[in-house]
């Protein structure tokens, strides 16, 4: 019988994280800048080392280190729902209501979990 591991296990990670149904969001540099201002914000925030990344237009890879005790849950879930927030605020902003329609919302309020998915991989 295999043992899962623990995701907080390693402090080394790949993530890779979808844009819902691979829509092709980030081939717009306004999409992609909250990406980057968030990956700056919440690398502070939460003091992780961030080796590499990048945005593709339906999806984010990041390498990143975490310290001891920060989860990579909490890391993602935040990083995913503020950015999910923004992104949607920016598509109403331009008016972009063919992307908007594609997205689960529910009160008006961006379901983080459908509009950014993710995957997560713990170097070993």
């Amino acid at each position: 019988m295999s043992k899962r591991s623990n995701l907080n296990e390693y402090p080394i990670h790949f993530v890779t994280t979808n844009v819902n149904n691979n829509i092709f969001l980030f081939n717009r540099e306004q999409y992609c800048q909250i990406i980057v201002d968030n990956l700056k914000f919440y690398r502070n925030k939460y003091k992780f080392k961030l080796y590499a990344w990048v945005i593709i237009p339906w999806h984010i890879h990041l390498l990143l280190e975490l310290l001891e005790g920060i989860k990579i849950q909490d890391v993602m879930r935040d990083f995913k729902k503020y950015s999910a927030v923004q992104i949607v605020q920016q598509l109403k902003k331009d008016e972009r209501i063919d992307l908007l329609q594609k997205f689960s919302l529910q009160d008006g309020i961006p379901d983080y979990k459908s509009t950014l998915g993710v995957r997560y991989s713990s170097a070993v």
